[in-house]
């Protein structure tokens, strides 16, 4: 399907009756085609559960598809699918010139598609990571939670595939156990997924993310001393070192 979205865009020029140079707003349009598919052109790929949700994940081109709800639109929205006469982009698009607009209207013409009927958006790939909160001892507390994406203060170490769910386990656990977490044992994943298409899983993240952050993760390694008010006291002096 193909889409008239308006734009606008400015442009530096003399408006009439003007002598100096002055950035003028000016109105545009572009169609933009969307994809319009069936479930089989997109067949399921990962099943997430996690406490009395779901989330689904699509195969397509070689890239995960996840459905449009009321609340990517509106924060606090309802889970109620985006059905195809709502597919329209949801943010402002001005900028300082037509070629931007384009180009932004371009990506998010290939950031969605619709599947009988309803619309639904490209997604990271889920993966396992394990967190830490607080101070150890149960102060906060180690968690095996679930993203699409990357955190940069995290490090490489703590991503695990989907499929290799035991070893993600294991490491939370120890990690655990290293601060006296012992409330987050024994350990549990937050979400618990069926994969269907083995090739949809892709992400190695050895390679593609890094060491986290330097400052996190020294205060990460103090939580091991397993108690909250020295891990509180160094705590502070670490920040004042870093900020003298």
């Amino acid at each position: 399907m193909k889409l008239t979205i308006p734009y606008t865009y400015h442009e530096t020029g003399i408006p009439p009756r003007c002598r100096i140079p002055r950035p003028i707003r000016h109105e545009g349009t572009m169609r933009v085609t969307v994809h319009e598919l069936t479930a089989d052109d997109a067949p399921i790929a990962i099943v997430q559960r996690w406490c009395d949700e779901m989330t689904t994940y699509r195969w397509w081109r070689k890239r995960l598809w996840v459905q449009m709800t009321e609340h990517d639109i509106l924060c606090g929205g309802a889970l109620t699918p985006i059905t195809i006469d709502r597919l329209r982009p949801h943010t402002s698009y001005e900028r300082d010139n037509q070629q931007n607009n384009r180009r932004v209207l371009m990506q998010w013409g290939r950031a969605h598609i619709v599947i009988d009927g309803h619309v639904w958006r490209t997604s990271g790939e889920p993966r396992y990571v394990v967190m830490t909160f607080g101070l150890g001892c149960n102060h906060g507390g180690t968690g095996l939670l679930s993203h699409t994406s990357y955190n940069p203060n995290i490090r490489h170490t703590r991503y695990f595939r989907l499929d290799d769910r035991d070893n993600a386990v294991a490491e939370a656990a120890r990690i655990a156990e290293a601060r006296g977490d012992t409330d987050a044992l024994p350990m549990q994943a937050d979400s618990e997924f069926d994969i269907l298409i083995p090739e949809a899983i892709r992400i190695n993240p050895t390679k593609e993310h890094g060491d986290g952050d330097p400052f996190l993760n020294r205060l990460d390694a103090l939580t091991t001393m397993k108690h909250p008010l020295i891990v509180g006291l160094c705590t502070l002096a670490l920040v004042d070192h870093e900020m003298a």
